[in-house]
Parts: structure tokens; C-alpha cells; sequence
């Protein structure tokens, strides 16, 4: 006969159960452990993927912006040299593309990017 550690009897079938019972938590600690290490990797992964969409839409915006920037320079001296030789037409002409340039918003090409890349990720990233 031997007794538990709160000096209860235990049986030979109790004894099964207690060891069955240590074995299924060992188990179950094992796969929880596993569980975090993939979560973790998981997370890894998923903070590089944001890291790198984040470089690529930075570099993106930075581009459009110094593109824009030169386009408008370019604009505005065409629109200076217009208005000296008084051409309306030219003026007018130049005005409507700055102002077309106004409207164009460089950061909705980067959300665009930013959504496909999202969609592309959607099934990689799993919990």
C-alpha cells in the first residue's frame, strides 16, 4: 500500500491514473510549447513582412513626392517664362497640370500597395 502526499490510500488502478494523468499534462505541456515556438515564429515572420512592406511604401512615397517636386519646379518655370511672354494659353495650360499634380496623391498609390500586399500575405499568416 502507498499513500499520497495527503495520506490518502492509493490503489494500483489510482496509481494508473495519476501516471496516465502526469503523461497527458506532460503531453499537453509539450504541444502548448511547441504552439508558442510556432506563434512566435509566426510573429517573426509577420513583423519582417511589415518591416519590408514599410521600406518598399517609404522608398515608394519618397520617389513620388521628389518626382512630383521636379515635375512642379518644371511647371513653375514654364508657368514664370508664360506669364513674361504673356501667353494665356500657356499659362492656362500650365496652371491646369499644377493643378492636376495637386490632385494626384501620392499616398494612395501606397495604400493601394500596401492592400495587395496584405492580400498577398492573408494566407501565409495563420494563428
Amino acid at each position: 500500500m502507498i499513500l499520497s502526499a495527503v495520506g490518502t490510500k492509493l490503489t494500483g488502478k489510482s496509481i494508473v491514473d495519476v501516471l496516465h494523468t502526469i503523461a497527458e499534462n506532460h503531453k499537453i505541456t509539450e504541444e502548448q510549447q511547441t504552439r508558442r515556438h510556432e506563434i512566435s515564429a509566426i510573429k517573426d515572420a509577420t513583423i519582417e513582412a511589415i518591416k519590408n512592406e514599410r521600406e518598399i511604401i517609404e522608398k515608394l512615397l519618397n520617389k513620388e513626392f521628389d518626382l512630383k517636386n521636379s515635375k512642379i519646379d518644371e511647371l513653375f518655370v514654364r508657368l514664370d517664362q508664360a506669364i513674361e511672354s504673356n501667353n494665356i494659353e500657356i499659362v492656362q495650360s500650365v496652371l491646369a497640370t499644377i493643378v492636376s499634380l495637386a490632385k494626384d496623391n501620392p499616398l494612395a498609390k501606397a495604400v493601394e500597395f500596401a492592400s495587395l500586399a496584405k492580400q498577398k500575405n492573408r494566407g501565409r499568416i495563420t494563428l
